[in-house]
C-alpha cells in the first residue's frame, strides 16, 4: 500500500495475547518485547491509530508499558467490553496492592467494563491519547434497559472517549427474510452510544454465503440513519458547539458585538414566553386600573364586563342602550412598559404584539446603555413605526423615569441564571416600577448536579498561563453545550432571586450546599449549572399583593393607589463588573479571580446561534401602537432630542396630527380564556423541566480540580458561594464529601 493508505485507512491492531501483568515472569518479558516491536512497526507505516487489546482489572504494569511505547503523535484505542467475560483475562487476578478485596467484590468488579477503563487511566495518569474501542459481547442481551440502574450502567459511557463501538457477526441474527438484523435490547444500546461514536467495527467470520459484511454494513447504516432524529433549525444550528468551552457573556462591562444580538433573536421560543408573560400581565393590570379608575371617579363605572368575561369600554351611547339612567365617564387607561437593557429590540417587539394582541395601550420606554445597539433600535422605531415608544441611551440603573413604569421586563438572565449580574442590574432598576407593578422576569432559581465528563474537564485543563486573563483553566466556569457528558444525579435548585426586591437593605451574596446521592460508579469532573425563571406568575403576584395587603398603600386625594410610599427611588450602586467564578476542591480555597473591566476575556465569548422563527415575531403596525393619553387623541411619532431628566440622548414623543377616537366598543379581550391558558408562564434550561425548543442558553460547567472517584449510592456534598464586594461579583465552590 502506499504511505497515504496506511495513514488514512488503517488502523494498527497489538496481538491479543500479549499480557503485561501475568504471573510469569517468561510471559511479561515475552509480552513486553512483542510489544515494543509491533509499535516500533506502527510508527514506521506512520499508522494514525492502534487498537491494544484489554487490560485486567488491575493492570499497572500494563499501563506503565503502554505510556513508554506509545510516545509519539498515535492514538490508542484501549479495547474494553462493556460486560467482561469471566473466562477471559478480565477476571479478577489477586495482587499485593488488592490482597484484601473479597470474592464477592472481585465477582461484581466482573460486571462491568467501566471499572476496568478506570482502573487503566488512573495508572495512566495523562491519557489525553488514550480513547476506547467499547465491545459489545453476548452478556449485553441481559441489560434491563427500562429501569434506572441500567439505564445508568450504558449511559454513564456517554461521558467516556469512546471512539469506536466493537460488534462481533455472531450478536446479529436472520429475520424472516433471511437477512440479519439485532434484537431489541442491542438496537437500543446502539441508539444510546451511536450519538457519542461514529465509528463501528464489525469482528468475527460473515456466516453469510458469500462470506461478506455487506448486508451487516446496510443494516447498520439503516438503524443510525433510523435513530437521527428530524431536527429544528435551532438544533441543526448549534451542533457545532456540542463540547465547546465557551467564556460567559458579560454583558454589563462589554457591549456585545451585533452577531451575538442577532443570534439570540433568531430564537423564537424565549420571545414567545416572553410574549405570552407581557400578555397576561397586561390584562391582570390594565382590570386592575379600571377598579382603581372607577373608585377614583365616583359612581359611574366607566367599564364593565361582558357575560363571556370580557373587559368592554363602554361610553354615554353604550349607557343610554343599557337603560342607565346615570352618564358615564371615559377613562382611557394607558399602562406603561419599561425594558431595560432593551439591545436592538425583540423584548419591544414582544410587549407591542402583546399590547396589539390585548387592545390595551401602552407607552413603552427602552434603556439600552450600548451606544451601537441604540442605533438598530431607533431604526427599528422609524421603520416599524413604533409610535409609543421612547428610547433612552443610558444605563438603567442612572436613569431618572418621567414616570413610573407598570410593567418592568429584562432579559438579563445567564446559564446560571445571576451569573451575568441580572440582580445588581435590576435591583438598580426597580426605582423605575411601580409599588404594585410587576417585573418580568418575577423569578429565577439557579440549579446544580454533580457530571462527569472527561473531554471537557482535559480542555479545561489545557487553559494555562500563557492565557492573559485566566492563568488555571480549571479555576472559572464556562458555557457549553454538553454531549459527551453524564449527569448522574437529578439537579437540585441553589440560589433564588425575586424581582422587585423590596429589602430595605439589598444582599445578593448568597451560599447554599446540596447534597447528591450517585446513581451509578462515576468519575466526578465537575458542577452543571443550569436556571429556571417564572416569567409570570399570577399565583406569586396574588401572594405578592396579599403580604402587603396591611401597608398604606392606597389613596384617593390626587397620588395613585400604586405610586411608591415609603420606597426611596434611589438604591445603592450596585457592582458593575462581573467576575467569573473562582474555586477549589476539598475544602481549599483558590484566590484566583479574573476579568475584571479592561481586561480582554481569555476565550472569546460565542453565543449558540439560533435559527429565524418561522414567520419571525409579529410587529404590531402604526394603526395598534397608538399612546393615547387622558386629555389628547394624538398620534405620538419619534423625534430624538435631548433628555433634561439625565443629559443622555434619548427619543422624545411629540404630537403630530389628530386622529379619530377609537370606537367605544373596540375594546373586547376575553381574559377568561387567555388566563386559563397559562397562569404561569416560565423559562428553563434544567434537564428535567427543559423549555422545548428553547436554544438561547446552554448550561455552566465548573470543572474540579481533580477528578473525583465516587462510587453507587455514595452522597457528594457541593458547597457553593455568590461572593461581592464593591467593584465584583465571583463565585467559590468546594466539595466536602466523598
Amino acid at each position: 500500500l502506499e504511505s497515504r493508505s496506511w495513514i488514512t485507512n488503517i488502523v494498527g491492531k497489538i496481538s491479543d495475547w500479549i499480557d503485561l501483568d501475568s504471573a510469569d515472569e517468561m510471559i511479561r518479558k515475552n509480552s513486553l518485547q512483542a510489544l515494543q516491536q509491533e509499535t516500533s512497526w506502527a510508527a514506521h507505516l506512520s499508522l494514525q491509530a492502534i487498537l491494544i487489546p484489554s487490560p485486567r482489572l488491575y493492570s499497572t504494569n500494563y499501563a506503565r508499558a503502554m505510556l513508554q511505547a506509545f510516545t509519539g503523535y498515535q492514538q490508542i484505542y484501549v479495547r474494553i467490553p462493556l460486560i467482561p467475560q469471566l473466562s477471559m483475562p478480565y477476571q479478577y487476578q489477586h495482587s499485593q496492592s488488592k490482597t484484601d478485596v473479597s470474592t464477592e467484590e472481585c465477582s461484581e468488579y466482573c460486571k462491568d467494563g467501566w471499572l476496568v477503563w478506570d482502573g487503566f487511566r488512573q495508572n495512566l495518569g495523562d491519557f489525553t491519547r488514550f480513547f476506547v474501542a467499547l465491545e459489545l459481547t453476548s452478556e449485553c442481551e441481559d441489560i434491563d434497559l427500562d429501569s434506572a440502574e441500567g439505564n445508568a450502567f450504558v449511559r454513564r459511557w456517554c461521558a467516556e472517549p469512546v471512539k469506536l463501538i466493537i460488534l462481533p457477526v455472531s450478536l446479529f441474527i436472520n429475520n424472516n427474510a433471511g437477512f440479519p438484523v439485532l434484537s431489541r435490547t442491542m438496537q437500543r444500546l446502539l441508539s444510546i452510544l451511536l450519538p457519542h461514536c461514529a465509528q463501528i467495527v464489525l469482528t468475527g467470520k460473515s456466516t453469510r454465503d458469500d462470506h461478506s459484511y455487506t448486508l451487516y454494513a446496510q443494516y447498520l447504516r439503516y438503524l443510525k440513519s433510523k435513530d437521527i432524529q428530524t431536527l429544528t433549525e435551532a438544533e441543526k444550528h448549534v451542533l457545532g458547539y456540542e463540547d465547546t468551552l465557551q467564556a460567559p457573556l458579560q454583558p454589563l462591562m462589554d457591549n456585545l458585538e451585533a452577531q451575538t444580538y442577532e443570534t439570540f433573536e433568531r430564537d423564537p421560543t424565549k420571545y414567545i414566553q416572553y410574549e405570552k408573560a407581557i400578555t397576561r400581565a397586561l390584562l391582570m393590570l390594565y382590570e386592575k386600573r379600571l377598579m382603581e379608575n372607577s373608585l377614583i371617579y365616583g359612581t359611574g363605572s366607566p367599564h364593565r364586563k361582558s357575560a363571556k368575561g370580557a373587559i368592554v369600554s363602554t361610553s354615554n351611547h353604550d349607557s343610554a342602550q343599557d337603560g342607565g339612567s346615570e352618564e358615564s365617564v371615559i377613562v382611557t387607561t394607558t399602562l406603561v412598559l419599561t425594558v431595560v437593557g432593551a439591545g436592538r429590540g425583540p423584548l419591544v417587539a414582544a410587549a407591542l404584539s402583546a399590547s396589539s394582541l390585548t387592545n390595551i395601550p401602552i407607552r413603552v420606554y427602552a434603556i439600552e446603555k450600548n451606544a451601537n445597539a441604540v442605533i438598530t433600535l431607533r431604526n427599528r422605531a422609524i421603520t416599524e413605526f413604533w409610535s409609543n415608544v421612547t428610547i433612552v441611551s443610558t444605563d438603567m440603573r442612572d436613569w431618572v423615569p418621567p414616570e413610573l413604569c407598570d410593567i418592568l421586563v429584562s432579559e438579563l438572565l445567564g446559564s446560571f441564571g445571576d451569573n451575568e449580574l441580572s440582580p445588581e442590574c435590576l435591583d438598580g432598576a426597580q426605582k423605575c416600577l411601580k409599588h404594585d407593578g410587576v417585573s418580568i422576569p418575577h423569578n429565577y432559581t439557579s440549579f446544580i448536579a454533580p457530571i462527569a465528563t472527561s473531554k471537557l474537564w482535559n480542555t479545561a485543563k489545557a487553559f494555562n498561563s500563557s492565557n492573559s486573563t485566566i492563568s488555571n483553566g480549571l479555576d472559572t466556569a464556562y458555557v457549553v453545550r454538553f454531549k459527551s457528558a453524564y449527569q448522574f444525579a437529578t439537579a437540585q435548585s441553589l440560589f433564588v432571586f425575586e424581582h422587585p426586591n423590596r429589602d430595605k437593605k439589598i444582599d445578593n451574596t448568597r451560599y447554599g450546599s446540596r447534597s447528591f446521592i450517585s446513581e451509578t460508579d462515576m468519575v466526578m469532573h465537575g458542577i452543571a449549572g443550569f436556571f429556571e425563571s417564572v416569567l409570570y406568575s399570577k399565583e406569586l403576584l396574588d401572594q405578592r399583593d396579599g403580604k402587603s395587603s396591611g401597608e398604606n398603600r392606597s389613596s384617593l386625594d390626587g397620588q395613585s393607589a400604586c405610586d411608591y410610599d415609603d420606597f426611596t427611588p434611589t438604591s445603592p450602586r450596585s457592582p458593575r463588573t462581573p467576575v467569573r467564578g473562582t474555586g477549589s476542591v476539598k475544602k481549599e480555597f483558590f484566590e484566583g479571580s479574573v476579568g475584571n473591566r479592561g481586561k480582554d476575556s481569555a476565550l472569546k465569548p460565542r453565543a449558540p446561534p439560533v435559527p429565524p422563527p418561522p414567520g419571525g415575531l409579529t410587529s404590531s403596525n402604526s394603526n395598534n401602537n397608538v399612546s393615547t393619553t387622558e386629555n389628547s387623541d394624538k398620534i405620538a411619532t419619534s423625534d430624538p432630542v435631548f433628555d433634561e431628566n439625565n443629559g443622555e440622548n434619548c427619543d422624545r414623543t411629540h404630537m403630530a396630527e389628530e386622529v379619530p377616537p377609537k370606537s367605544s366598543t373596540e375594546h373586547v379581550v376575553d381574559t377568561n380564556k387567555l388566563y386559563a391558558e397559562e397562569d404561569t408562564v416560565m423559562l428553563s434550561i434544567v434537564p428535567q423541566t427543559h423549555t422545548e425548543g428553547m436554544q438561547s442558553w446552554f448550561p455552566l460547567f465548573i470543572p474540579l480540580a481533580q477528578p473525583i472517584r465516587v462510587k453507587k449510592g455514595d452522597t457528594i456534598t457541593i458547597h457553593i458561594w455568590r461572593c461581592a464586594d464593591a467593584r465584583k461579583v465571583w463565585y467559590e465552590w468546594c466539595l466536602s464529601s466523598p
